[in-house]
């Protein structure tokens, strides 16, 4: 009647083994499944084995509170001083020397932060009012080879659980790269 397309299951109500039953007993080709699991602020499945499909936020995300707004701020504000008050010694270890002056600047007067999400369309909507990062979450990682799947995974798991020492740890283990151009 309805033409359902999608089920989403509560894996709070629903034991893994009822979940799997009612999945096996709806073969339909047409028919999406998904899964909210318990203590979980997503909706998650696949509708194919080749992605980790789609997900649903159901919370809003940590990093656009406020509060946490603000010390992100105060953190960039703090280090950019710090940094720049002891350029002479750090710069010999930047990459692009260069950029590493001209980025302290940009954090100080807060154009830009030390850290901000790998660039995805969802990081496009002006509604989100996150800066430009000139490092990313994913920077914790050295240098691993990640597809965009990946990096949307990472982005979302850094806005949904943000923590100043988050940003800390990405800075410091990345403070050689502090100088690369801000996309």
């Amino acid at each position: 009647i309805y033409k359902i397309n999608e089920i989403i299951f509560c894996a709070k109500d629903l034991s893994s083994a009822e979940i799997i039953q009612q999945m096996s007993s709806l073969k339909r080709k047409d028919l999406d499944f998904k899964i909210a699991p318990s203590e979980s602020m997503y909706i998650i499945g696949s509708n194919s084995i080749e992605n980790s499909g789609e997900f649903y936020l159901l919370e809003t995300d940590s990093l656009l509170k406020s509060v946490n707004q603000r010390n992100k701020r105060l953190l960039d504000f703090f280090i950019s001083l710090f940094f720049i008050a002891i350029s002479p010694l750090l710069i010999w270890f930047v990459k692009q020397k260069g950029g590493f002056i001209q980025n302290l600047f940009k954090v100080l007067s807060g154009q830009i932060s030390f850290v901000g999400f790998y660039t995805t369309e969802r990081v496009n909507d002006p509604e989100l009012k996150i800066k430009k990062g000139i490092l990313h979450p994913q920077d914790i990682y050295d240098n691993l080879t990640m597809n965009e799947e990946t990096r949307k995974q990472i982005n979302l798991n850094y806005g949904r659980k943000y923590e100043l020492s988050t940003d800390l740890e990405v800075i410091f283990k990345n403070i050689m790269d502090l100088g690369r151009p801000v996309n």
